[in-house]
Formats: structure tokens, sequence, C-alpha cells
């Protein structure tokens, strides 16, 4: 069996990207590889997966920020990087990856190109400059879909090897059986905030409607409390009860999620699309405008909707159609730990191909790691 290095900037809250990573290391474990994650503290959600037996040999090294380089024998060295165009992890990877003779993968989420032309809200290309670098010395990149790759070809370096595999969710805490018979209770999820509209945050008002007159709007996640307190305030005209949860495990999460009769995530752009996925896993179906991943993903499990006025015409027929077991059947058979850690093992034996270094190239990745270094440092040290 072979050994990995992941490296990933861990943060306060919740990503999927880190969600990600962390499933990524699991099913390699179950695979029986070996596995390191070199990373600056370990994920808040990790307690949710501590029925996972194969978390106990996953071993973390939290010196990411020092100037800290692991000489062990890797043969791959896995980068799930973030939007953080000023982190020094991605020298950090090639500068490892050299010094031990190990290939280099990107784990690609999404993409500037992919991302501006869906998302309702633009972002600059140089949010992804540092995985554009790292692209640069890598030997394959990674997405979570066949839509991913599409765009990640135009973006990257023409000759690099692309491939793919559909990450699984939190399998032993999502095994709430589905019913038939659920609560008048809507889940949503979004997020709120300058740089998260393309969520649908905004959008989330005109969910207060007859339609859903007598029904319960559970919320999951943080939501600002003048949002909140405004949402309270338009649930009074017709009745509609406000649950909100923030900060709960994946256990309560899905024990909620199983109950309801559906979930809205009225997101413009996903790289992957966790929540309707979720959904399936518990017999919940999803209402989601009709993004190409998840097309690709959930296929025609959804309700696709290009506005909100729609569901008022669409969601009774949806509901009494939409089968919860044979749904769940469905994405079970197609997405799982099992068939993820199948998928990797195959991927990264393809993806061993090093690629060597002059020395001037090593010297030049030196001087940018050790000036991201240091500024990092000084920024730390201001705060």
């Amino acid at each position: 069996m072979s050994s990995y290095l992941i490296i990933m900037r861990n943060g306060s809250s919740y990503s999927g990207g880190r969600y990600n990573a962390l499933i990524f290391a699991l099913s390699l474990v179950s695979k029986g590889h070996k596995v390191t994650i070199l990373t600056n503290r370990k994920p808040i959600f990790l307690s949710d997966f501590k029925d996972y037996k194969e978390l106990r040999k996953i071993r973390f090294n939290l010196n990411l920020n020092n100037f800290d380089f692991p000489c062990e024998h890797y043969d791959s060295v896995i980068v799930f990087p973030d939007l953080n165009p000023f982190s020094s992890i991605y020298e950090k990877a090639v500068l490892i990856s050299n010094r031990n003779n190990s290939s280099l993968i990107l784990h690609s989420f999404e993409t500037p190109n992919w991302f501006n032309s869906s998302s309702s809200i633009k972002k600059s290309s140089f949010f992804w400059s540092g995985w554009l670098f790292l692209s640069n010395f890598s030997s394959a990149i990674i997405t979570m879909t066949r839509t991913g790759i599409k765009f990640s070809k135009t973006f990257y370096p023409k000759k690099i090897i692309h491939h793919y595999a559909y990450p699984p969710i939190n399998e032993k805490l999502a095994t709430f059986p589905p019913t038939v018979h659920k609560e008048k209770n809507i889940f949503i999820i979004s997020r709120f905030g300058k740089h998260q509209r393309h969520k649908g945050g905004e959008k989330l008002i005109h969910l207060f409607s007859k339609n859903f007159e007598n029904y319960t709007f559970t919320f999951f996640g943080n939501i600002p409390s003048m949002i909140l307190d405004r949402f309270k305030e338009n649930a009074k005209k017709w009745n509609i009860t406000i649950n909100h949860l923030s900060g709960v495990s994946d256990q309560v999460k899905f024990e909620y999620l199983a109950k309801c009769e559906s979930q809205i995530f009225l997101t413009s752009f996903e790289g992957y699309g966790y929540p309707p996925i979720e959904g399936l896993y518990v017999g919940t179906p999803s209402i989601v405008f009709p993004l190409e991943v998840f097309k690709e993903t959930i296929k025609d499990s959804a309700l696709y909707i290009n506005n909100i006025d729609e569901i008022e015409e669409k969601y009774t027929g949806f509901i009494e159609s939409f089968d919860p077991i044979n749904e769940r059947n469905k994405i079970m058979a197609r997405i799982s730990i099992d068939n993820y850690g199948k998928n990797l093992s195959r991927i990264l034996a393809d993806a061993k191909k090093i690629k060597k270094l002059s020395t001037f190239c090593i010297c030049y990745i030196w001087l940018r790691y050790c000036v991201m270094y240091l500024a990092n440092k000084l920024n730390d040290f201001r705060k």
C-alpha cells in the first residue's frame, strides 16, 4: 500500500473543502493506505467522524505554519487549497514533494472560469493564483465531478492529467431511515455576507408566502441577527415557525434533515454540493437552481427552478411523486466511501510521475516561500 501526505489549512468555521479533505483521508485509510495530514489545526468537525475506526490511523502534523518540512517517504503530496492568495502552503508543498521525491497532486474544488460563469457574483482570478502556481509542478489534478474537469482543462496547464471522483458524505451518521410521512418542515441552507451572496441568502425572504402557511422553516448555519429578526417578522404573516440550527453536530443535522419534507438550497454556484446528496441519503428531496453539477450528481432527483416563484406551481406535485426509499438507494449505489476509496486508489496509482526541478527553480521557490512565510508571520504578529 502507499503513503500519502495531505496538506491543507483549516479555519475556525465549517468548510466543505476541509470536510472533503477529511473524507478523502478516511477513504484512503479504509483501503489500507497510510495518510498524514499536515495542517495548522485539526478541523472543528473532527468529532463528527469519531465512529470511523480509520480516523485513529490518520496522523496529524500541526506544523504547517512553522518552518518545518517533513522528511519521510510519501508516494504523493496532495494539496487541498483555499482562496488565500498569500498563503505559503503552495511553495511548501512543492518543496516537500521535491525533497521527498514524491509526486504532487492538486485537489481542485473549483476554478475562476467555472465560478464566474455560474455565480451571481464574480471574483478575481487572483484568488486562485496559488492553485495555478501549484499546478505547474503537479502530476495530476483531481476534481469532484466531470463538470469540474471541463473547466479545469481550460484553466490549468494543458499537459496536466485530470481525474474526478465523487466524494461521499458522513455515511455513519446519515443512517436515519427515510420515511414517506414527513413533517411540514423545510430544511434551508444558505450563507450570508458580502462574499457569500452567491449562496442565495438574500432570496430566502421570498419563501415566506401562502405556499408554506403553517410550515416550519429550519434554517441551518450562521444567520446575522438582523436578518433572522426579519425572517421572524415575515413568518408571522403566514404562521410559519422559525427553527434555527447553528453550530450543531452532523448527528443533529441529519436527524432534522430526515424529518423534513424538503430541503431548499438556492446557491448559484457549487463545486460539488453536499446538501442535496445528504438529503437523498435520508430521503429528503431538494429544491435547487439547475446547476450543471447538480444535474450530474443528483440527476433528476431534485426540483429544479429558475426563480422562487416556480415553487408554488411545482412543489406539491414534486413532493407527491418523490420516492424517498428508491432515491436513497440510487444515490448510495453511486456515491459511497467504499467507491471513493477505490477510485482514489486507482487515480493516485496512475499519478506517480515526478516532475524534476532545476536548481534555479528550487531556489526561486525557496525565495517565494521565505517571503510568504515572513509576511504571514509579520501579519500574525500585528494581530
